[in-house]
């Protein structure tokens, strides 16, 4: 009896056929479209999973921007707490303060808070503030250090008798000598007005001089002031001449007392910047004993560590913290351990010629 054979429930499909070139051209082409297709729905979802992450974040207040900095709780103080707080400040902080943001300028720069500035002053035994200057005024000649004309940081120069801090460039443009003035306004009343306004004997190059040098602005207002009094007396206006007259025996009153305020203001300046370059040296020298302690605890040797003593990293004058001794101790260790493998070298080569001189005698 025959044997009857069923066919397959999933045929196999016919691969005699040859391969042509359309055909891998077809294979390629479906291939990257379902990989085109993969690509969409992989940056789908991923970008449906970081939306997730980040309502997330917002919700649970991370990355919000709603999280309250430490400088709205200082701000949120009364304001006679805040002032009394202020006026513990040395005058150079009580800038900085004051240079934050516009809240603490508007409340330090009101006249409610000069006590605090002269506090801030009376503490350290500052010099007193000139007439002609308010204490905020008097706090950034005597600790700023920015040019007061063209606003060029780091100057550490300045003159008490101009009561002005300048920088090369500007002192040399308007540092200008009584022969200068003259010829530069032909008046016949201009030498009245160098009893009217302060003038220094250290010119441009910061070196004492034989000459009067006159700050030309200072020139330029002074002749405005008295063009205007002298106007007032053309057109016979009741009390012109009186006033003219006061204002030149004031101005003269202040001019001489400002140079008597100068050279006590001076000799102060000094004696503070020694105090100040004592007390830097001493933060330096605790900074280094730190470090040192630091790697001795590490097993090395003093004398190893003495080697870094003028690395940038440990002249700063400030505190050693932990997270600060983890961040120089990559730069500074690899000195410390080249001077100890130095010394243990040393150390070999001393005791190998010793032993060969004893076991020569």
């Amino acid at each position: 009896m025959a044997r009857t054979i069923k066919a397959p429930r999933n045929p196999v499909r016919n691969t005699s056929r040859v391969t042509t070139r359309d055909d891998l051209h077809d294979d390629e082409s479906s291939d990257d479209d379902s990989d085109y297709g993969n690509g969409i729905k992989t940056r789908a979802s991923t970008a449906k999973k970081a939306k997730k992450q980040s309502s997330a974040k917002t919700s649970s207040g991370i990355g919000s921007g709603k999280q309250t900095p430490s400088l709205v709780r200082l701000l949120a103080m009364p304001l006679d707490v805040l002032l009394e707080v202020f006026s513990h400040l040395t005058p150079k902080d009580i800038i900085h303060v004051s240079r934050t943001n516009r809240f603490l300028r508007d409340i330090l720069m009101t006249r409610n808070s000069i006590s605090v500035w002269r506090a801030a002053r009376e503490r350290i035994g500052g010099p007193e503030c000139p007439s002609n200057m308010n204490e905020p005024q008097w706090a950034a000649l005597l600790f700023g250090n920015v040019c007061q004309t063209c606003g060029a940081r780091n100057i550490t120069k300045f003159d008490f008798f101009l009561l002005r801090r300048a920088c090369q460039q500007c002192k040399t443009e308007n540092l200008l000598t009584k022969s200068t003035i003259k010829a530069h306004f032909p008046r016949r009343d201009i030498e009245d007005i160098f009893q009217l306004i302060p003038s220094t004997n250290v010119g441009p190059n910061h070196r004492a001089s034989r000459f009067c040098f006159f700050w030309f602005p200072d020139v330029e207002s002074m002749l405005q002031k008295l063009k205007e009094y002298q106007r007032n007396i053309r057109f016979h206006h009741p009390g012109a001449q009186r006033a003219l007259d006061d204002f030149k025996a004031q101005r003269a009153g202040m001019v001489t007392s400002t140079r008597k305020l100068a050279r006590k203001s001076e000799i102060w300046y000094q004696e503070y910047a020694l105090l100040c370059y004592a007390d830097k040296q001493t933060l330096g020298n605790e900074r280094f004993e730190s470090i040192q302690l630091k790697f001795i605890k590490l097993g090395y040797k003093s004398s190893d560590v003495e080697s870094i003593r003028w690395e940038p990293e440990c002249r700063l004058r400030a505190p050693l913290t932990e997270k600060m001794w983890k961040r120089i101790r990559p730069i500074l260790e690899p000195i410390v351990f080249e001077c100890q493998q130095e010394r243990l070298q040393r150390a070999k080569v001393e005791r190998y010629s010793s032993r060969t001189s004893y076991s020569r005698v």
